[in-house]
């Protein structure tokens, strides 16, 4: 039976098979003395069943997250990319279902602080490879109301989390168009990737690029003692923290090669500097020892 010790489920002492067995304990237990008795037509039981599916999503995410290998996955199986793909896609897909619904705005302020910034990262990150088809249109489908539910990471630049997460957005869409471009298929930017590059625009012309790049630099050394930063963090070819990549290579035939790996530390390092939870592996809250 799983004991509630959350940092288990990234520590390399038990294996991941093992890790598996805990979480399906978990899951089992929630859906036997809550999920089944919650009623859907009472809006904080349906935020309970949200939020117990979400966790057992969000802590398989942290479970199997290509951080733990010491090529931060760039050898992982494709199964085990799009199961990770899919999995990302459906913890980001239990906080858009929460916006969505009227009945949940009363809990928006609690559905808002334990948002997992990982799976949206992950997303983005696989995007940058996943360039057409009907997932890729549906997933970004996702992050464009992951954009417009939480404005903040438009309007509120002082944190470098929210420019990262920018960057990375912008780089997966460069990659996505530039390869619609290439097979001739109309593609319409949306309207918050407008702004987005925009923004970018705006700092280069400010002529912030190197404060923003020493900010960055501060961020993930650990060595920033401000709330992330100060402003945009867009840069000239805004590249935040895809390092030691700093993001696409050099195009060649008009075509972008393709992305090197991600470094997850860094991320890590970004997300603990935000201040949120990201010890805890849940969406919506750690439940009770079980």
């Amino acid at each position: 039976m799983f004991d509630g010790h959350w940092h288990k489920l990234s520590s390399h002492s038990i294996t991941i098979a093992e890790k598996d067995r805990h979480i399906d304990d978990l899951e089992r237990s929630l859906e036997r003395n809550f999920v089944r008795y919650c009623d859907p037509l009472v809006p904080l039981h349906t935020l309970c069943s949200i939020a117990a599916r979400g966790a057992v999503s969000g802590m398989r995410l942290r479970a199997h997250h290509p951080r733990q290998y010491p090529d931060g996955g760039a050898s992982l199986p494709q199964e085990e990319k799009d199961w990770l793909f899919s999995l990302s896609r459906r913890i980001v897909e239990y906080d858009n279902l929460c916006h969505k619904t009227p009945a949940m705005r009363r809990f928006l302020w609690h559905v808002r602080v334990y948002f997992q910034w990982h799976s949206l990262i992950y997303l983005l990150s696989e995007l940058r490879v996943k360039r057409t088809g009907e997932e890729s249109d549906q997933v970004w489908q996702q992050i464009e109301d992951v954009y417009y539910n939480h404005t903040e990471m438009l309007t509120d630049r002082r944190y470098v989390l929210h420019n990262a997460i920018g960057s990375l957005t912008l780089k997966a869409w460069d990659a996505r168009e530039a390869e619609h471009q290439r097979l001739g298929i109309p593609l319409q930017q949306p309207e918050f990737m407008s702004k987005l590059r925009a923004f970018k625009a705006t700092d280069a012309k400010a002529g912030r690029d190197q404060e923003n790049a020493e900010k960055a630099e501060q961020v993930v050394a650990g060595g920033d003692p401000s709330p992330l930063g100060g402003h945009g963090a867009w840069g000239a070819s805004y590249d935040i923290p895809d390092m030691p990549s700093q993001g696409f290579s050099n195009t060649i035939g008009g075509t972008l090669t393709e992305p090197t790996p991600m470094d997850w530390t860094l991320w890590d390092n970004l997300l603990q500097e935000f201040d949120m939870p990201v010890t805890n592996p849940l969406v919506f809250g750690a439940p009770p020892n079980i």
